[in-house]
Parts: C-alpha cells; structure tokens; sequence
C-alpha cells in the first residue's frame, strides 16, 4: 500500500491555495473566449468559473496560480488523479507502439479482455468496447436488452442523467437538457428514485428504499400501471447531475 508521503507527492503542495479571487483575470479572458466562440451547450464553467493548466493527483492549479483540491474527478473517470505515473507510463508505452487499430487485436487489448474476464461473472463471458463516452455505453447497454429481450420498454428514475445522445437523453429527466429537442426516443418510463434528501414517498427517510422497491414491483405486477414489461431497468447507484 502507498504511505501518506508517497501519496502526497502526487498531488500539488499546499492544496488549496487561493492566489486571486476566481476567476482571476487570465481566467476571465479564457473564459470570455469560450463564452464568445463556442457552443452555449458549454455548462461546467458556469458553475466552476476557471481556466485550468494543469493537474497533478487530487489537485488542479488555474492559468492564475490558484490551487485547488479536485472533489469533481472528472465526473468519476479520474479515479486515480491527474498525471498518476503508472497510468503514464501505459499510455505512453501504448501510443509508442499502436496508437488506433479500430478493432483489430492487440496484445494490449487482450490482456485488458483477460482481466475483465476474471472481475466479471462467468454468465457474463464476452466482452463489447463500446465508447468513447458513457453515452455510447447506454446506447449500446439498451441495444442489448432490447435485441435479446425482444421488448421495448425501459424504466429509468426520476432525476437520472444517462447521457445527451438520442436513447440516453430519453433516460434522461433534467428539462433543460430535454426541452426543445422533442420528440424523444419512445418506450421509456420514470419511477421516484429513493432520494432520502429530497423524499418523493412521504414515508419515513429510513423506509424511502423499501418503499422505491415497492414502488417499482407494483408497477411490474399491477397490470393497470400502464406499464409493459420492460426490456431493461436502468439506474444509478449514486444520481450525481441529479444532486445524490
């Protein structure tokens, strides 16, 4: 295991470090920039006004100097930080011998289906690279279930983001990514996610998971729901656009 010395030279000393008021002025200029010649979809910087140069471990430093401690991650897919060595030194170890190869093999790219064959349980014994965004992996995730099932349906949850393409934007709720793009991709119901912050059920906070379960069987059994048996339920463990 790593010790805390080694742990902390991966990231910037001193983090967090404010040297002007975000966003400081080389920032801004950056920023006014973007806002002036690129799409209005743009929505992080919004909320995050900075312009970064660099990131080092769990820490983030802006075209200002100012030092921060990266709680964002990327939305999750910089599990291990900025800039870790060993990640680095694959990366540039695979790009120094095959950059693209579409879906020709690689030695490379079976020793990544051999681990995934040991994670994964044995009922689960073919792999698909579907990417490269989470969008893609919906898509293809609802593809599946629909092609093997033969049914239509998905339920989804209130408050969920799957993604902006055509099938996961319909399993997505926030209006302001929905409105004007109608209509969606059909076939799609929400159900009250067990959101204990913001209760959809009345209930107690301790039963809101029970009672989503409940919520979401009755749907399936109670042929009055308006609900077909779906092709797929699909969910996240943690609604991070939804505000979980």
């Amino acid at each position: 295991m790593i010790s805390e010395q080694e742990l902390a030279k991966l990231s910037f000393e001193g983090a967090p470090k404010i040297k002007v008021t975000p966003p400081g002025p080389k920032s801004q200029e950056i920023l006014t920039y973007q806002n002036d010649h690129e799409s209005s979809v743009v929505s992080y910087p919004k909320g995050m006004p900075m312009a970064l140069k660099r990131g080092k471990g769990a820490t983030l430093e802006d075209v200002d100097g100012n030092i921060y401690i990266d709680m964002f991650g990327g939305a999750g897919v910089m599990a291990v930080g900025h800039g870790h060595p060993e990640v680095l030194k694959a990366a540039h170890e695979q790009i120094d011998d095959v950059t693209h190869s579409l879906d020709i093999p690689t030695e490379t790219r079976q020793k990544m289906v051999e681990t995934l064959d040991k994670l994964l349980p044995k009922e689960l014994n073919r792999v698909f690279f579907g990417g490269p965004t989470g969008s893609d992996a919906v898509e293809q995730a609802i593809k599946l279930a629909r092609y093997n099932t033969g049914r239509w349906d998905v339920i989804a949850f209130e408050g969920a983001y799957h993604g902006m393409t055509g099938m996961s934007l319909a399993l997505t709720t926030d209006s302001s990514h929905r409105d004007g793009l109608g209509p969606l991709v059909p076939g799609v119901k929400f159900i009250p996610f067990p959101y204990k912050y913001r209760n959809p059920f009345g209930c107690p906070d301790e039963d809101v998971d029970l009672q989503a379960a409940e919520n979401l069987e009755r749907g399936l059994s109670d042929s009055h729901s308006g609900y077909s048996k779906p092709a797929a339920v699909i969910l996240e463990s943690v609604q991070g656009e939804g505000g979980a």
